[in-house]
């Protein structure tokens, strides 16, 4: 495939910046927009089927992530359960939690799975959850507003849940103490626009060794952390987004707000997963399109360097997704519920 075309934001973006939401940007913001430009919508259909789930719950997805290599967690957090679940979406076990008491959590956010017992991220109690499959919790009190999770060899990577106020995009957890992570936050005008901007989805490659932290909107940014010598190094580029979307890259609606006008902000990524061992990264975003009533949806691949190297166009309106390795899968799921399992080999 073509390598991406990089844009430098004051032709694209800055201009845009200037011209619908005047802001002091950061070196980061005024850098760079990778675009894919071999890439049409429709051209290369995902191969999916639907799949019928083992539980019903009436509730939203708020996070679905891989347990091992061929189990999902998939964590509905309005009913307060946490399903653990087969490749075929059979339950296993159900990890429930109340919203006051012992093992509360007041606002579910994130999860993240172990053998015996996951994490819940409470963001209004600033604590992280244990829920073990005995029934028994613990509850690790926070400074910090906790949003997703993930495991690394050095300790947990947490994400602060994005607000006006909050100090920067991720912290490290590990045993008694909590350290900020060195990741630029964008500045952006307005207290939305800077809570939207600023909310970030990681996921974990190379057993642990690299995070990435994508940003869901606004910025088509990606952070990668490598570990070294027991902390991260940490790196800021542009993520290739569909030639599509270039018209929108780093623009966003002055107040007051329309519906309209926030629906035309790109989501760069919606969600992510990756191969274990880093050599391929999908990301779930917007194809450039619009279906009859949704933005189309669209899987893209990049290799470990973060280059663009296919992408697959879906005829369904996914919000989550997870790899399963032992399947070469990638399970995705909708905001009406549906399931579909599709694959990337």
């Amino acid at each position: 495939m073509a390598s991406p075309k990089i844009v430098t934001a004051g032709l694209v973006g800055l201009a845009l910046l200037t011209a619908c939401a005047p802001s002091d940007t950061n070196d980061t913001s005024a850098a760079r927009v990778a675009l894919i430009e071999d890439f049409t919508p429709g051209d290369t259909p995902a191969a999916c089927e639907a799949v019928t789930p083992g539980f019903e719950i009436p509730s939203d997805i708020e996070d679905l992530r891989t347990l091992g290599d061929s189990a999902l967690l998939v964590h509905f957090g309005a009913a307060r359960v946490v399903v653990e679940a087969d490749a075929t979406l059979a339950p296993s076990h159900l990890y429930e939690y109340a919203r006051e008491g012992v093992g509360a959590v007041k606002e579910p956010r994130g999860v993240i799975g172990f053998p015996d017992s996951v994490i819940v991220a409470d963001a209004a109690g600033a604590s992280l959850v244990t829920l073990r499959r005995d029934g028994t919790s613990a509850t690790r009190r926070l400074d910090f507003s906790p949003d997703r999770i993930v495991e690394t060899p050095v300790g947990l990577v947490v994400t602060e849940m994005s607000t006006p106020f909050s100090s920067t995009l991720a912290r490290r957890v590990t045993g008694e103490e909590v350290a900020a992570l060195p990741i630029p936050k964008e500045i952006l005008d307005g207290a939305t626009m800077a809570t939207i901007g600023n909310t970030t989805t990681p996921i974990v490659v190379d057993g642990g060794q690299r995070v990435l932290l994508f940003h869901q909107f606004i910025a088509p940014l990606v952070h990668t952390g490598s570990l070294n010598e027991g902390a991260f190094e940490w790196e800021t580029r542009p993520l290739p987004i569909p030639a599509a979307h270039e018209a929108k890259a780093w623009w966003y609606p002055e107040a007051p707000y329309h519906e309209a006008d926030i629906e035309s902000i790109i989501a760069p990524t919606i969600a992510a997963a990756g191969r274990p061992d880093g050599s391929e990264i999908f990301v779930l975003g917007r194809s450039g399109r619009r279906r009859a009533h949704h933005a189309e949806k669209a899987i893209f691949a990049f290799d470990r360097n973060l280059s663009f190297t296919h992408g697959w166009t879906l005829d369904f309106n996914a919000s989550h997704m997870a790899y399963l390795p032992r399947e070469s899968v990638l399970i995705l799921a909708t905001p009406m519920g549906e399931w579909y399992r599709c694959s990337v080999d």
